[in-house]
């Protein structure tokens, strides 16, 4: 039973790899794009794919984004800045507790019945770990922001006591300012 558990696990890990790989190749943009882009000419917009050849995970994130929990997701991972889809993310949780588990699986592989047990363990620590790290990004974000108000603030003074308009303002301090400060101010533009 534990081989047959094993290679189950294995083999989701293993889809959820190249579900993911597939994703991150799918949004890199090709060699001609690039060379264009570098090139100084212009890009013509990429045509969109019939509704048949949408991705696997855009048709989950569709489906997933109906639901509260992702929208709180969502939500974590653009204050993190994480450059993830729900979708993504959830795949990430899965690949944790596989790896949690085989990782727990392996290091009790000399007790029969204890195995199972530390295994589960480990996987459930695994689910909680991506959160962990998804936690520990938003409050490094929120510090850096925090670092940044002060200037930030003087900036949008000195700015409007020179005549610029507020707008005016707001773009040259998403210009002007250090991330994640300038994001923020572009986002709001």
């Amino acid at each position: 039973m534990q081989p047959l558990l094993f290679a189950a696990v294995a083999a989701v890990l293993i889809f959820a790899v190249f579900l993911v790989l597939d994703r991150v190749r799918a949004g890199a943009p090709n060699v001609d794009a690039r060379l264009e882009q570098f090139g100084g000419r212009t890009r013509q917009e990429a045509v969109e794919t019939p509704r048949e050849k949408q991705k696997l995970t855009a048709r989950a994130d569709k489906a997933l984004g109906r639901g509260k929990w992702a929208q709180t997701t969502a939500r974590k991972l653009a204050q993190a800045d994480l450059k993830l889809t729900v979708t993504e993310f959830l795949l990430i949780k899965i690949f944790a507790v596989a790896v949690g588990f085989m990782f727990g699986q392996f290091l009790a592989r000399g007790a029969e019945g204890l195995a199972l047990l530390v295994g589960i363990i480990f996987g459930g620590v695994g689910y909680f770990v991506p959160d962990w790290y998804v936690k520990y990004r938003q409050g490094q974000r929120l510090n850096a922001f925090n670092a940044q108000l002060g200037d930030t603030i003087t900036l949008l003074a000195n700015s409007l006591r020179s005549g610029y308009s507020f707008l005016q303002t707001m773009e040259l301090v998403g210009r002007e300012s250090p991330p994640p400060m300038s994001v923020e101010f572009r986002r709001a533009v």
